[in-house]
C-alpha cells in the first residue's frame, strides 16, 4: 500500500528528532535520495526541520506537528 504524503513527512520528522544526516533520514523513512530531498526541502522551508552542518533536526514546530498527526491517527481507529 502506498504511503500518504503525511505519513512520509511524519516518518522524516521522527527520523530527525534527535538529529540525522540525509542518509539516516533516507534509511529510516524508507525513501530514495531524490524523494527525500524534495520532502526535506519542503519541511525545511516550512520550519518543521532545521539544517546545521548536514544534520537535520526536527524543530519545535515539527514536534508539535508529530503530536497532532499521531493524535489524528489514534482517533481514526
Amino acid at each position: 500500500m502506498k504511503r500518504s504524503r503525511l505519513e512520509i513527512m511524519l516518518s522524516i520528522l521522527k527520523a530527525a528528532e534527535n538529529g540525522a544526516n540525509k542518509a539516516k533520514v533516507v534509511r529510516n523513512a524508507n525513501l530514495n535520495f531524490a524523494a527525500a530531498s524534495k520532502y526535506l526541502d519542503f519541511l525545511y522551508e516550512g520550519g518543521f526541520i532545521s539544517l546545521d552542518k548536514d544534520i537535520y533536526t526536527t524543530t519545535k514546530k515539527g514536534l508539535e506537528y508529530i503530536e497532532k498527526l499521531e493524535e489524528i491517527s489514534i482517533k481514526e481507529f
